[in-house]
């Protein structure tokens, strides 16, 4: 029994002594990255919108509205809108609309706003790229900052038709929605 006792103690001993010797030791640091994999992209479901027949000198909203989606597959994007002029003989205006000139204005909704509804921002064809902000082309809760992959918005159009035109063609314009990176405003 002494030598289990004598052992135990022994091999106890040996155990501390080894445990608290000191160790002497070196470190080193790395850098770990990660990139989200991804590039902005914006997609407008309906690739026309039309407006119809319409008469001189009135306001109209777009019966139905165009579907903005963000389509990137991991990044948040803030939308920027810009409209083309005529390709013929009409013009977009800021002002009110007069002979052969045009009003053009949009809104990002749920749902269809009412003409004096929301925040109608009218293009300006002098402004590259207008932002889709939460105080411009806005119902007050649907805009275009800091969009989420896989988000929508519908994008509405009010349009202010001449007073007087000099031609009864069809007339066409480009509206251009692009995707930024988030935070741009």
């Amino acid at each position: 029994m002494k030598r289990k006792i004598a052992t135990a103690v022994l091999v106890l001993f040996g155990w501390a002594v080894f445990a608290s010797k000191a160790q002497a030791a070196t470190t080193d640091n790395m850098t770990v990255t990660v990139t989200i994999g991804g590039a902005l992209d914006i997609n407008l479901v309906e690739a026309t919108y039309d407006f119809g027949s319409q008469g001189i000198n009135i306001t109209t909203v777009s019966a139905t509205g165009v579907t903005a989606q963000n389509s990137s597959t991991a990044l948040t994007e803030d939308w920027q809108i810009n409209a083309s002029t005529f390709t013929a003989n009409w013009n977009l205006t800021t002002a009110a609309p007069g002979p052969d000139t045009v009003r053009l204005s949009a809104q990002l909704a749920a749902v269809r706003p009412a003409v004096g509804g929301g925040t109608w921002s009218v293009f300006d064809i002098l402004t590259s790229y207008q932002n889709l902000t939460s105080s411009a082309f806005t119902d007050g809760t649907s805009n275009g900052n800091d969009v989420p992959a896989a988000g929508s918005r519908t994008l509405w159009f009010k349009l202010e038709t001449p007073t007087t035109t000099s031609s009864s063609n069809v007339q066409t314009l480009t509206v251009t929605v692009q995707a930024v990176v988030a935070s741009t405003f």
